[in-house]
């Protein structure tokens, strides 16, 4: 028996890995749909109370996960270990403004889309990626039980492998994380990874509250105010599936077929009037949540930024004292949890 390499199957979970991210980096679309609206299609019809409960959701996730960040954002200056805090304030300021640019915002929405299409796919892409590498060490003589062990861990690592590399894609593109290159010495060298860290821990927060949140609030908006052709869309379909069966003229199969998506359509019509006054209440709040969210923020920000200057004014440096020294792979902990949701 011959049991293929880790390496190899190294290789082959890293190749599988790239496919996927270039594959599937396009999946989400940034820019306002340049067609016209689609509440006259019965299959989006069918998708719209699902889309208008994942947007509301997904707004009242995300802003309560960019609250979850300011106690680590407000801990920035307790934990600066030697550093100039001067130079560490100016790391904030500059995360905070990188999380609203548009590099960073195409980043984070690509990133968005990619993870929720390996979501959504998971269990497929794991099969598929498992499966090739099981192949591959069959060939390679390897016991059955251990190519299916072999071919689960290929596609656990792949899919570390397109975690981590969306990670690192999106800490490229905050502009603090070239300043603090740049100001290591100024910084200290212990510093560095915290730094990183809480940077990228603002850069998202910003892109949360200044952008992603207000996305979201405008698809609620533009979904509720489509309500009313949906709802005719759905009747429509519903006429014309009846008018089609009672004619006599389908086959029992395509009789069958017709009635699933008539059932369907009942469950769609059924389901738009649970979640649609849901949506109207948390539309009209949603400006207010958004007004407090930004001076919460802002708020928390400029309390960091002050508390650094003032340190910077009183003494030079942070107290030596401050803060242990980060661990050697804190910066590998950067935006963990990267999977479609706001982190």
């Amino acid at each position: 028996m011959q049991v293929i390499s880790s390496q190899r199957a190294g290789g082959l979970s890293k190749l599988m890995a790239t496919f996927c991210v270039i594959a599937f980096a396009g999946a989400c679309n940034k820019q306002a749909a340049l067609g016209t609206p689609s509440s006259d299609q019965t299959a989006f019809a069918e998708e719209y109370p699902s889309r208008l409960e994942d947007a509301r959701t997904r707004f009242t996730a995300s802003e309560q996960n960019a609250r979850r960040a300011f106690p680590e954002i407000r801990a920035l200056p307790s934990k600066l270990s030697g550093g100039d805090p001067a130079t560490a304030a100016e790391v904030v300021r500059q995360a905070d403004a990188a999380g609203r640019s548009s590099y960073f915002v195409d980043e984070a929405l690509d990133q968005e889309g990619t993870a929720r299409f390996f979501a959504e796919e998971r269990g497929e892409i794991r099969g598929r990626i498992a499966g090739s590498v099981s192949s591959a060490a069959k060939e390679q003589e390897c016991v059955k039980e251990k190519a299916d062990e072999l071919g689960g861990t290929a596609a656990a690592a792949a899919e570390r492998a397109v975690q981590r590399e969306l990670e690192e894609r999106l800490h490229e593109r905050g502009e603090a994380t070239r300043y603090i290159d740049a100001q290591r010495e100024a910084l200290g060298e212990r510093n560095v990874a915290m730094l990183e860290k809480r940077a990228d821990a603002i850069s998202w927060t910003s892109y949360l509250t200044y952008v992603r949140l207000d996305l979201y609030r405008s698809e609620v908006e533009e979904l509720v105010a489509q309500e009313s052709n949906v709802k005719a869309t759905l009747e429509r379909s519903g006429r014309e599936g009846k008018a089609a069966i009672d004619s006599g003229k389908l086959s029992k199969a395509r009789r069958a077929a017709v009635e699933q998506r008539m059932a369907a359509h009942a469950r769609a019509r059924s389901a738009i009037d649970k979640e649609l006054p849901t949506a109207k209440l948390e539309l009209d709040a949603m400006d207010e949540k958004l007004e407090a969210l930004k001076r919460d923020y802002e708020a928390v920000i400029n309390g960091v930024v002050t508390e650094l200057e003032q340190k910077a004014a009183a003494g030079g440096t942070a107290s030596k004292t401050a803060a242990a020294p980060a661990t050697p792979d804190a910066a590998s902990d950067r935006n963990s949890d990267i999977a479609g949701e706001a982190r």
